[in-house]
């Protein structure tokens, strides 16, 4: 089957403005995908906005097929069909097949680039993050790099590059990063004969929950700190069960820095008192 191909396309940009739950969309994220000329015009065929859509991220991270937005073919050259074989000589079809190039969309162009950026809503805790690619070879051959960027939500940030490839192995996000913006090159081979499809793209951020379990004995005053054995990043959930006959109600707040969290308890008329309570914290 005959794949549409964008042939002006240089730069696609996917976002994302939905509010997000453990670090992924939730079911009412709005998606939009936009693919820009070399000189920032909206290519009229590419762009759409998906409304309320089922997450195309599970949270945490995953894949979403490109084929959930639009084909990708890169990397392809931005001029017209006239132009085509202008630029190259040609008169016909045929002088296109007998320079060596089979396919209506070649020769290929030197580099193309897609540009992928997510919002995660609230600022992300020091975190590795990869970036998978599943390409097609549809003719060869090219390379692929990603470059990842991140940025704060503070006004006047930028984007500043995360080091590393993030191809190979999870790369560390800057402290308090909301915005990850990353960008895909394909370079095509010398002979310019080299083209790929993109199959499927995504964020996926590298994370080990772990967690610790104890009881604690609160005092008549009715609060008590508990100290984390554990170094946590970030404290997902405290669960909390009394384990006194007077104890009604328990809650607790979490240390600033997540090594810790204070328990109160209280009976059913909101009075603080004492007895044991044991405890589960979740986090990474």
């Amino acid at each position: 089957m005959a794949l549409p191909v964008a042939t002006d396309l240089a730069t696609l940009k996917f976002f994302d403005d939905g509010v997000f739950g453990a670090y992924g969309p939730s079911i009412t994220d709005r998606t939009k995908l936009d693919i820009f000329d070399n000189n920032g015009l909206v290519w009229p065929q590419g762009g759409t906005d998906g409304g309320p859509v089922e997450p195309p991220i599970p949270p945490g991270g995953g894949v979403v097929p490109a084929d959930a937005l639009t084909r990708i073919i890169m990397p392809v050259m931005t001029r017209s069909w006239q132009e085509h074989f202008v630029d190259e000589g040609w008169t016909t079809p045929q002088q296109q097949i007998d320079a060596g190039y089979p396919l209506y969309i070649q020769p290929a162009d030197n580099t193309g680039m897609a540009v992928w950026e997510m919002d995660y809503v609230n600022p992300l805790p020091p975190l590795r993050i990869s970036f998978q690619l599943t390409l097609e070879e549809i003719a060869p051959a090219c390379t692929a790099t990603v470059q990842l960027e991140c940025k704060g939500d503070l006004p006047g940030d930028i984007y500043v590059i995360v080091p590393g490839d993030p191809l190979a192995a999870p790369v560390a996000l800057v402290a308090d990063t909301r915005y990850i913006r990353a960008t895909l090159q394909i370079t095509t081979s010398g002979d310019r004969e080299g083209l790929v499809y993109v199959h499927a793209w995504g964020f996926v951020i590298d994370t080990t929950y772990m967690s610790e379990t104890g009881v604690v004995t609160v005092p008549a005053g009715g609060s008590v700190h508990v100290d984390l054995t554990s170094t946590f990043v970030d404290v997902r959930s405290v669960q909390l069960t009394p384990g006194s006959a007077g104890i009604a109600y328990v809650r607790y707040l979490v240390d600033l820095d997540q090594q810790g969290f204070t328990v109160y308890a209280t009976d059913n008329l909101g009075n603080p008192v004492g007895g044991e309570v044991s405890w589960t914290v979740i986090g990474f």
